[in-house]
């Protein structure tokens, strides 16, 4: 089962591939079809033009509508837009010289390093991989363990990653300042697993303060199992636009989506 980050991505390289070579294929079809006919060749040529206007129209009206009636629409593709700027721009310098050095002598070390700059790249399979291998030659390595953590939420495998965050937190409570228990809240709850998540989050907030990221999926939890006015109440403070400055693209959108549950009367 992919994670939603995943299948969103998945979705937006689909349809570039799709418009890409739909693009690339008129030349070659108005070449063929010049051959054959030249008349029904323009006649395809002023049809495609009209085509490409409405679909330009629809496009433009489909954004304006996705805008105006689902606020997370903006904050969504900007944070995908953003993730995938990442993944193109991220250096592959440091995974080079890892993977020579694991030819001559492996060290969970070499692993890691791997490991997170494949995770950057978005190549899920290999980074599993790596720092399973990491986690396997040193298992009192949490940096290893957490990561791992990490690759497994995006590759969708929501329990493994779970057991993996799970020691993280057990050994090293403040590991990433904090982060990885947050990451394990925010799986537990993806999961299903709410009751546990509810005291994840409750301690990650009492040990190193309320975010939006906690606040949104602490909610949607509380919700599920009955605890409704304790939901509407995260979901609110969730909601407020912040007192200065500007959210992190994820908090920014977990922030619409707790403005657009509210307007469906607490419903997540």
């Amino acid at each position: 089962m992919l994670s939603p980050d995943s299948s969103m991505q998945l979705s937006l390289r689909t349809l570039f591939a799709v418009a890409l070579w739909s693009v690339a294929l008129v030349p070659p079809a108005l070449l063929l079809a010049n051959l054959s006919s030249p008349v029904a060749a323009v006649q395809i040529a002023l049809t495609l033009e009209a085509g490409l206007g409405w679909g330009a129209t629809a496009a433009v009206g489909g954004v304006i509508a996705a805008l105006l009636l689902y606020p997370p629409f903006l904050p969504g593709m900007r944070l995908a837009l953003n993730r995938m700027k990442s993944r193109l721009s991220a250096d592959i310098g440091p995974l080079r010289e890892a993977q020579g050095r694991l030819q001559h002598l492996e060290t969970a070390a070499d692993h890691l390093i791997a490991g997170r700059a494949l995770l950057a790249q978005r190549k899920l399979v290999e980074s599993v991989a790596h720092l399973t291998r990491a986690v396997e030659l040193d298992p009192t390595h949490t940096a290893s363990r957490y990561h791992l953590g990490l690759a497994l939420v995006r590759a969708g495998h929501l329990q493994a990653a779970a057991e993996q965050l799970s020691q993280v937190v057990e050994v090293d409570p403040a590991h990433a300042f904090g982060a990885a228990m947050l990451e394990l809240g925010v799986v537990l709850e993806r999961g299903g697993a709410d009751q546990p998540a509810v005291g994840v989050f409750e301690r990650h907030d009492r040990e190193f303060g309320w975010n939006r990221r906690s606040g949104y999926h602490h909610a949607r939890s509380l919700a599920r199992i009955g605890r409704r006015e304790e939901a509407l109440t995260l979901l609110r403070k969730t909601a407020r636009a912040p007192d200065q400055g500007k959210l992190p693209l994820e908090e920014e959108l977990l922030r619409a989506r707790a403005r657009v549950a509210l307007l469906r009367g607490g419903k997540l």
